[in-house]
């Protein structure tokens, strides 16, 4: 059974969170955001939300992707199922945290967004979170509507579109999110300020997707940054990939 909360789908990678649930997933999603009356494509909601931008002449999905074991292929299977339903997807080319998704799908009007990630989940669980046109969290009214979907699927085949033949007739893009979503998040600081103070700080990317934008972005500004763990560790050092005070007392020390 696959089940949403506000926080996406999440399961055991191999068990429930397999290829063929996902391409079901994808496909489901592909038909609701082309039938929805209310945040679908061609809704009264998402026309207001583009605030007078051209809507994508075709349906436009962001798709992104964490530093977990194939989240990658998983990404690029997404992919291929949209295509095959008509529908563009605009992947990452590399792992990135979840808000860099989500600006993405508002910076392009897509209708909304996958970000495959299982959040602090250990390393053997992963997820699909759906994020809609406004890039934020589906509300229930979405996912009750796609779980429904996924079950009157059931066993049917899910199509998918080979990559070389998406890329060659342009149903996917594989972008680079990270200059222009680092270029955001400096505007949003006082960047005169912060290389006034000369800060030197210490950060742990627990071998997550911040691991190639939090140093940077510091560095940027000015922050000398001294950082632990960023490398790509699909079992994130043996931890679950989770701030609390056991995980981060090589961070401490």
């Amino acid at each position: 059974m696959i089940r949403f909360g506000t926080a996406g789908w999440r399961a055991v990678i191999a068990d429930e969170f397999t290829f063929l649930n996902v391409r079901k997933v994808a496909h489901t999603i592909s038909g609701y955001i082309k039938e929805s009356p209310e945040f679908g494509v061609n809704s009264d909601d998402y026309r207001q939300f583009l605030g007078g931008k051209p809507r994508p002449p075709i349906p436009t999905v962001i798709v992104g992707y964490d530093t977990r074991f194939l989240s990658d292929e998983f990404a690029h299977e997404i992919a291929g199922v949209f295509a095959s339903d008509g529908v563009k997807t605009i992947v990452s080319k590399t792992d990135l945290p979840t808000p860099a998704v989500a600006w993405a799908i508002r910076e392009r009007g897509a209708i909304g967004g996958v970000m495959l990630t299982a959040s602090h989940n250990p390393g053997h669980y992963n997820g699909f979170k759906w994020m809609p046109f406004w890039g934020g969290a589906a509300v229930p009214a979405i996912t009750d509507d796609i779980e429904r979907r996924v079950e009157l699927l059931g066993h049917h085949a899910v199509r998918v579109m080979s990559l070389d033949r998406s890329l060659r007739e342009s149903w996917i893009e594989d972008v680079d999110f990270r200059p222009g979503y680092l270029k955001h998040l400096s505007s949003l600081f006082d960047v005169k300020a912060i290389k006034k103070a000369r800060m030197r700080v210490g950060i742990d990317a627990m071998h997550g997707s911040a691991r190639t934008y939090l140093r940077p972005l510091l560095e940027s500004m000015g922050v000398e940054v001294v950082a632990l763990n960023e490398d790509r560790d699909v079992l994130f050092g043996g931890r679950s990939p989770e701030p609390t005070p056991e995980s981060l007392k090589e961070l401490a020390g």
